[in-house]
């Protein structure tokens, strides 16, 4: 199996043109370059433990971790898989098969609409009244002193009636 790409050695942002020659039955992958007139060079034998697969996504170009530094970046998703189930036994991601699947892509925005729509009605207005009725008397005094500083300055004074206020004020304790 082959898996073409471009090889990062991790001391340079240089990318080679690369390609991982993949022996089924070794442990073993040899990493080489693409030369000119079929003219390949090997890059370096890799153990089959040291890689380091990202999880696929769509079809984001894919990620194998080499050792701690070097990188092998590759378009190839499929090949990737294959390689995946040959050398860890385990198939593509469940972000994969969740995110490719129109029906779970649906259900999730409607999960998620439904969520937003139940915190906004309910949830926020249960949130604020459990904060209110959890601050100290001197938090409330304090914001009443605040009031008192508003109404001495910029506000006008009521035109209500004084039953209309006394109910209000009633209202508000």
């Amino acid at each position: 199996m082959r898996i073409e790409g471009c090889y990062l050695d991790g001391k340079t942002s240089k990318r080679v043109s690369a390609y991982l020659d993949i022996d089924t039955q070794a442990e073993t992958l040899c990493l080489y370059t693409i030369g000119k007139k079929g003219a390949d060079a090997l890059l370096c034998e890799v153990d089959s433990h040291q890689l380091k697969i990202e999880s696929r996504l769509a079809h984001t170009p894919r990620e194998i971790g080499i050792g701690d530094e070097q990188l092998f970046v590759t378009d190839d998703n499929d090949g990737v898989d294959a390689l995946e189930r040959c050398v860890f036994a385990r198939s593509s991601t469940l972000l994969y098969r969740l995110e490719s699947s129109i029906p779970m892509i649906f259900l999730a925005v409607l999960m998620t609409g439904s969520v937003l729509w139940w915190s906004a009605a309910f949830g926020i207005p249960q949130a604020a009244k459990f904060i209110a009725y959890q601050l100290p008397h001197i938090a409330t005094d304090k914001l009443g002193s605040g009031l008192d500083v508003l109404d001495r300055t910029l506000f006008e004074p009521s035109q209500l009636s004084v039953h209309r206020k006394q109910q209000l004020q009633t209202l508000v304790k």
